[in-house]
């Protein structure tokens, strides 16, 4: 129930966010929550989601050296692999 409210919500943001893409900072916004949604999504098993976030969000946090969250990801997406089920 909580982790489905929490991609509710941040589905929401980044939705809101895309309207608003033209302000400065907004696309590194939009990434960060992106791989936080890809996490959340691997949670539920939902992997081709969290693969597509994934992929969508990388180039920034990678750039940006957002390690912290580029490992959660990264751990998530192995967890959410049919090879550890």
């Amino acid at each position: 129930a909580l982790i489905e409210a929490l991609c509710t919500e941040l589905e929401t943001a980044i939705r809101d966010m895309e309207k608003t893409r033209h302000i400065p900072g907004r696309t590194g916004n939009i990434a960060v929550a992106k791989g936080y949604l890809c996490c959340v999504h691997a949670k539920l098993g939902e992997r081709e989601a969290a693969r597509r976030l994934y992929n969508e969000a990388e180039e920034y946090l990678v750039a940006t050296k957002e390690t912290k969250l580029l490992e959660d990801c990264q751990q998530a997406l192995r967890v959410a692999s049919p090879l550890h089920s």
